[in-house]
């Protein structure tokens, strides 16, 4: 199930807020926003005399003047004397068991990093495991807490980084932890980046400019084994299915430059180096313009570029 949701009047985890927003109360070393207030929500403690049925006077009742607040008290039950069943020991059920969802945070910047965190700390249900500034390093961290049971439900990865980008590391981690799912979180919107990303495993993909409750919702879709896309990113996939282009028209302006350097003769590292991506992406990029042009060698591919005037036929 694809999910595209906006943020109702019931639903909004706070007022309309972007993560950029979020991001830049961070650079500024603002703790954090929260609608209960500046520094975020308040633990609540339940006081004796808020509790139906708790006398007045116990744990912080005005008869006895404490401030000690009452975190566990209620009112005990009188025993029955009419011979009927004593209910004051009955066992009770316990409380379901909660499992907030571990989250990984994968970006080349330190600020975006802090400030999606304090975001999502805010939420009893999730929780920030640990932060990565690249491909490599979230691989990294991955390969440390593996051995302990200690690896996120999630990763919110961001496409350009260096060393490793994230097109290239959402493919390792679906492929070497899979029960790691990934979401990405990106100022790009062109859909050859977002064609990638899903079909190396992506469980979401979001821009940016996302309001903070999208992103939460992102990640719980994600945790679940469902999809979350940006509205945007989701309007242009319907697109392309109800009216889908043909032929050369079908590829993405990345793709037509692969094809110009595969009719070139570049080998999938040469055309990795020169469009400064990854050669895995380089080898997806090339899968995607022989399936589009419903062909099935390179050499093929390259007879349309000349045929098409993409690049001069060689003598």
């Amino acid at each position: 199930m694809v999910h595209e949701l906006r943020p109702t009047a019931s639903n909004q985890l706070g007022p309309a807020v972007t993560i950029q927003a979020v991001v830049g109360r961070a650079r500024r070393g603002d703790p954090g926003h929260h609608p209960q207030g500046r520094a975020g929500p308040r633990l609540r403690r339940d006081h004796g005399r808020r509790r139906q049925g708790h006398p007045q006077g116990v744990c912080g009742g005005p008869a006895t003047g404490s401030r000690t607040p009452c975190l566990a008290l209620a009112a005990r039950p009188a025993r029955r004397t009419d011979g009927g069943p004593d209910t004051v020991n009955a066992p009770t059920e316990p409380a379901p068991n909660r499992t907030a969802i571990r989250i990984l945070i994968v970006d080349d910047h330190a600020v975006v990093r802090r400030g999606i965190r304090a975001y999502l700390e805010l939420l009893d249900d999730l929780q920030v495991a640990a932060e990565a500034g690249n491909g490599q390093e979230a691989l990294d961290r991955l390969a440390a807490m593996a051995p302990y049971d200690e690896l996120p439900d999630v990763a919110v990865v961001d496409l350009l980084m260096p060393k490793m980008d994230g097109v290239a590391v959402t493919a390792r981690i679906t492929q070497q932890y899979p029960s790691v799912k990934v979401v990405v979180l990106t100022s790009f919107g062109e859909m050859e980046r977002v064609h990638a990303a899903l079909a190396n495993g992506a469980s979401g993909y979001l821009l940016k400019d996302a309001e903070p409750d999208e992103v939460v919702a992102a990640i719980r879709a994600a945790a679940t084994g469902e999809v979350f896309l940006d509205p945007a990113i989701a309007r242009q996939l319907t697109r392309e299915i109800v009216s889908p282009p043909t032929g050369i028209g079908a590829l993405t302006s990345r793709e037509r430059d692969v094809l110009i350097l595969v009719a070139q003769g570049r080998s999938n590292q040469e055309i990795a180096d020169e469009l400064v991506i990854s050669e895995r992406t380089a080898r997806t990029h090339v899968s995607n313009v022989l399936r589009k042009l419903q062909l099935t060698s390179r050499t093929q591919a390259a007879l349309v570029a000349v045929r098409k005037g993409l690049v001069p036929p060689q003598g």
